[in-house]
């Protein structure tokens, strides 16, 4: 699955190939987890913060900080560029 990420100016889209489940693709594009250019992923505080249960912990929280596991070869790796716009915006919120 791909992600289209909305440039800054709004008026074209980037590609960034990555798989995420349901769940993880629903936290990506609501800004709860975003994935830095060194492919770590980050939780926003206030979601670290939260108490909600296992699900929130084990689904989310536990993730902080883990990096991503990369294809083979890495030619299909998301590129560094998009994810660190798209991390400019995860850290704008």
């Amino acid at each position: 699955m791909s992600f289209l990420v909305n440039c800054l100016q709004r008026d074209f889209y980037f590609v960034i190939n990555i798989s995420l489940c349901k769940l993880h693709h629903a936290a990506f594009d609501a800004y709860f987890l975003g994935i830095r250019p060194d492919y770590v992923i980050e939780i926003r505080k206030d979601v670290l913060d939260e108490e909600d249960g296992p699900m929130l912990i084990h689904g989310l929280k536990e993730l902080n900080n883990r990096k991503i596991i990369l294809p083979s070869p890495q030619r299909l790796s998301p590129d560094p560029a998009l994810l660190e716009q798209r991390f400019g915006e995860f850290r704008g919120r």
